[in-house]
């Protein structure tokens, strides 16, 4: 009888461990990870939070009452919400190896910076040796740099730069030759969005064919527009990669380099998303109604893209997040029970 009770306290002892949840799955640390923004949520302070794709572990990282370390402006520290922005942390994307976060921070009306902070949401500084404002920074595909624009007053952009990510060397990109440039016979006119490309050599860059740009034009379409990518050293013009004569204002280049993907108007339907495959020109369409949001990324894995929507057709104010896989562009698979906007998704390597 002892024998018999001995064997079972043994049984239980080793069954304690597991007792209220299933065994360990060695694959619990590399679940796909989402990083966005929400705003007037009654779930949480509003600012940026994490969240594993299937809908798990929802951790704020940079909200409201948090402090950033932030030298010559604060003494040496900021806390988020301190001032009277309207919006405090914006546009988060993960590095390329899931380790940390960029984003950025508003501090003041105008005051716009570059925040970086670990994926769990320590080490919050900005890059305070910027000398502008700076808005949406983006990684280089090393982590080693950011690409950013650089903002002046309500909004304006009026140069992109480039800042070691640990806040020196701040310099402008600048597109060499003529302004605007000639390339192979046409005159290029860039304006818009600039992105790194597939290595930390080259950036991509649209570009509007023979016209100049009506930067001040809001709507319609820019059949003319075309993706270049440019030297991101030197900023020469080395390859034109889309020649088809549609606008791919709004464009996103697939971490792999393989897809541009951009949003554009049909009748009745606008902000579609669309996609290029640079290999074949084949170009498919993302059916997802008028009420994207205007910031969305690829997965860093180049297989999906993950955006902000209101299921709502005719409005566009409650935006909850969605991820579509590009093998089943008809399948939106809507992602949050919550409203929250700007993600990023990080799909870890096997």
């Amino acid at each position: 009888m002892k024998a018999i009770q001995l064997v079972v306290s043994i049984f239980l002892l080793m069954a304690l461990p597991f007792c209220g949840k299933n065994p360990v799955d060695p694959n619990d640390e590399i679940q796909p990870k989402l990083v966005f923004g929400m705003i007037n949520t009654t779930i949480g302070a509003q600012g940026l939070y994490t969240m594993n794709l299937d809908g798990s572990e929802l951790i704020p990282v940079a909200v409201e009452g948090d402090t950033v370390v932030f030298p010559g402006h604060w003494g040496d520290n900021y806390v988020i919400g301190k001032s009277s922005a309207p919006s405090l942390v914006e546009y988060p994307l993960w590095s390329p190896n899931g380790e940390k976060i960029v984003c950025q921070l508003m501090w003041a009306f105008e005051g716009y910076v570059i925040m970086i902070m670990n994926a769990d949401g320590s080490d919050k500084h900005v890059l305070w040796q910027v000398s502008s404002a700076a808005r949406r920074p983006r990684w280089s595909p090393e982590g080693d740099k950011i690409l950013f624009w650089r903002s002046g007053y309500v909004g304006a952009v009026f140069a992109t730069g480039i800042v070691d990510a640990s806040g020196e060397n701040d310099r402008d990109f600048k597109i060499a030759g003529e302004a605007p440039p000639i390339f192979e016979g046409d005159t290029v006119w860039f304006h818009g969005d600039y992105q790194w490309g597939p290595t930390g050599s080259q950036i991509y860059a649209i570009a509007r064919l023979n016209k100049e740009p009506e930067f001040g034009h809001v709507g319609g379409s820019w059949p003319e527009n075309e993706v270049y990518s440019l030297n991101s050293t030197t900023g020469t013009i080395e390859q034109r990669i889309t020649q088809n004569n549609i606008d791919e204002e709004g464009f996103r280049l697939s971490p792999d380099g393989q897809y541009v993907a951009f949003k554009r108007g049909k009748y009745g339907q606008t902000n579609n998303f669309f996609i290029i495959s640079l290999e074949n020109g084949e170009v498919t369409e993302i059916p997802c109604d008028n009420t994207v949001d205007a910031f969305w990324n690829w997965s860093n894995d180049s297989k999906k893209i993950v955006f902000a929507k209101d299921p709502d057709p005719y409005r566009n104010a409650d935006l909850y997040l969605y991820v579509v896989d590009i093998d089943q562009p008809d399948k939106l698979t809507k992602l949050t029970p919550f409203m929250a906007r700007e993600p990023d998704l990080f799909i870890p390597k096997d």
